[in-house]
């Protein structure tokens, strides 16, 4: 071997800018890498994780009043014209089960 070269220096760089190859002590140096990848993508997932609970919680602390007030406003909404077209009609919205029936047919409950 030449005088100023390294017997130790194989290989390329790798992630985080890691000598990867081969190397006298065996894969201590790849173990390394991976690593060093490992827990740079356990940092990508904590971080990504913190970002999808904070989205979670303004959704229920933001969004979530909003909606329920728009199907609140809806639903009254439709009880009003529900209201309103049973009173053209003529039929009272307060009877209930075959009653109801019988009142939008007309049927006075007396046999045909």
């Amino acid at each position: 071997m030449a005088m100023g070269m390294s017997p130790r220096r194989v290989g390329k760089r790798g992630p985080a800018g890691l000598e990867v190859g081969r190397e006298k002590g065996g894969g201590k140096n790849m173990r390394k890498v991976l690593s060093k990848v490992g827990q740079s993508t356990l940092e990508y997932v904590i971080v990504l994780t913190a970002i999808v609970a904070a989205i979670l919680f303004a959704a229920t602390q933001f969004i979530k009043p909003g909606v329920n007030r728009i199907y609140d406003e809806t639903g009254l909404k439709l009880n009003d014209t529900a209201t309103v077209f049973a009173n053209k009609i003529g039929i009272s919205l307060n009877t209930t089960g075959a009653a109801a029936g019988a009142a939008a047919s007309g049927a006075s409950g007396s046999g045909v």
